[in-house]
């Protein structure tokens, strides 16, 4: 006997009448006269008087709807508790970041989650990388945040945000490398030193490096009409709806988020475009990497000029945002 036939039973003993039973079960009548014999086959007893179309419980019946009916209370209950687990309305998730995370992003993103599922507890616990991981197959977590991509086979990930780095450095250990007005201090092996740490590789991986000078007091004062934030928010929005109509149903929707392949498509310069891109790639002996940077930052300067074509205008102000690769700045003559 299962929970639908002691609901059925207690349907029965409430209307008394197999046909009323069978219409508020939506069954046919036939097919609970069945179950009922089975269930009393089952018990060796019967559970109802017959009278007529009246149906009364006998001793047996009046026992069974009276237990029944605490056990298909309970059933409910538990079955509300399950679904509201399962939807997260109740219940407690074990979850894991790193100290960074935790420490900056994090309280802002769990009082979001309380707000939304006031009774689900949060437990959470900081530790690395590859101890998240750990614990997540161990079960002694239901979820971690990573900074990391998974090792594991056996876990499956979703990218939840992708944050932009900034990174911001002097010229020389003492500032003024390169200064207008200002005298370096710093010997050439110091400054040789100092820039020697910004590898190759690294920079290939940043889209944009500039230098930043210092504000002449000209500029400042000055009456010349720059060209105002509003502006330039409307070339920005337009250049990305170009961005997302052309790459619409690739996945992305920016410029900077092609792969080769893409960039290779997209981005190729005119004729006299490609003669100065190759100039600067023999001069600077840039990497696969960088010219492919390059050629991405000229075609989102064109869809800022609102070009459908990539010049070599575009180029040539794509190359000024890749200072960092320019020999005569990293190596220090």
């Amino acid at each position: 006997m299962d929970i639908r036939e002691i609901r059925y039973i207690i349907e029965i003993a409430n209307t008394r009448n197999m046909t009323k039973a069978a219409a508020n079960l939506f069954i046919t009548q036939p097919a609970l006269s069945k179950m009922l014999k089975k269930v009393e086959l089952e018990l060796g007893m019967p559970l109802f008087y017959r009278e007529g179309n009246v149906m009364s419980p006998t001793e047996a019946g009046t026992l069974l709807v009276e237990h029944g009916t605490g056990i298909s209370q309970i059933f409910d209950e538990m079955d509300s508790q399950l679904r509201d687990l399962k939807s997260m309305k109740r219940g407690r998730v074990i979850l894991g970041v790193p100290p960074v995370i935790a420490a900056f992003d994090f309280p802002e993103i769990i009082m979001r989650f309380r707000k939304h599922f006031p009774n689900v507890a949060v437990e959470v616990h900081e530790y690395g990388a590859r101890k998240l991981e750990s614990m997540v197959l161990d079960g002694m977590m239901d979820i971690a945040i990573s900074m990391h991509p998974v090792l594991s086979d056996d876990l499956s990930e979703i990218i939840i945000m992708q944050d932009q780095i900034v990174c911001a450095m002097n010229p020389c250990p003492c500032g003024y490398y390169g200064h207008p007005t200002r005298r370096c201090t710093c010997t050439q092996q110091s400054v040789q030193r100092y820039l020697s740490r910004l590898s190759g590789p690294l920079l290939d991986r940043l889209d944009i490096h500039i230098e930043v000078p210092p504000v002449e007091f000209a500029s400042l004062s000055g009456t010349s009409q720059e060209e105002c934030s509003a502006d330039i928010r409307k070339r920005v929005n337009a250049a990305r709806a170009i961005q997302t109509e052309r790459l619409k149903g690739s996945g992305i929707s920016c410029n900077a988020k092609m792969d080769a392949a893409q960039t290779k498509k997209f981005c190729r310069p005119t004729p006299e475009g490609m003669i100065l891109l190759e100039r600067v790639f023999e001069k600077l002996e840039l990497s696969a990497r960088a010219y492919d940077k390059i050629l991405r930052i000229a075609r989102t300067i064109a869809d800022l000029d609102g070009s459908e074509t990539v010049n070599s205008d575009h180029i040539s102000q794509a190359v000024q945002y890749r200072s960092l690769d320019r020999t005569l700045w990293r190596n220090v003559k």
